[in-house]
């Protein structure tokens, strides 16, 4: 299993907003979004991870965004099944739908797994300082 790590960020908040993703072997990418949202910024950074990472390989992706776990995961914790149940993800009644069905639709197409782990930021884990910088 890979681990990646993803974070995103807004100034201003909606403002200049920027996406990065880390993978320990030094491999990362980030990209600038024009004005966005933190959690726009932080989808972003799972949906470019998934994009990249080689679909067969299985990964644990480690975020410090609560919001965009919960926004790309069924069961505890996650809004995805209710959603679907009340269709509002499909009548893009949920903030940033589009994205959040984009992302979903290149994670739940990949052939190994996709497996987050909330990370708290800003506190010294070494893949979610790495993805900071």
């Amino acid at each position: 299993m890979i681990e990646v790590a993803t974070d995103g960020s807004s100034i201003g908040n909606p403002g200049h907003s920027a996406w990065a993703w880390f993978v320990a072997d030094n491999r990362w990418r980030s990209g600038f979004i024009g004005k966005g949202t933190n959690n726009q910024a932080e989808l972003m950074a799972i949906r470019a991870a998934a994009s990249e990472i080689p679909s067969r390989l299985d990964v644990l992706c480690l975020a410090d965004s609560q919001y965009a776990i919960q926004c790309l995961s069924r069961g505890r914790g996650g809004f995805l099944s209710g959603w679907e149940v009340n269709g509002k993800l499909e009548a893009g009644l949920v903030a940033n739908a589009a994205l959040i069905k984009e992302t979903l639709a290149i994670i739940e197409g990949r052939q190994g797994s996709w497996v987050f782990e909330w990370v708290r930021g800003h506190c010294g884990h070494p893949m979610n300082t790495a993805v900071d910088r």
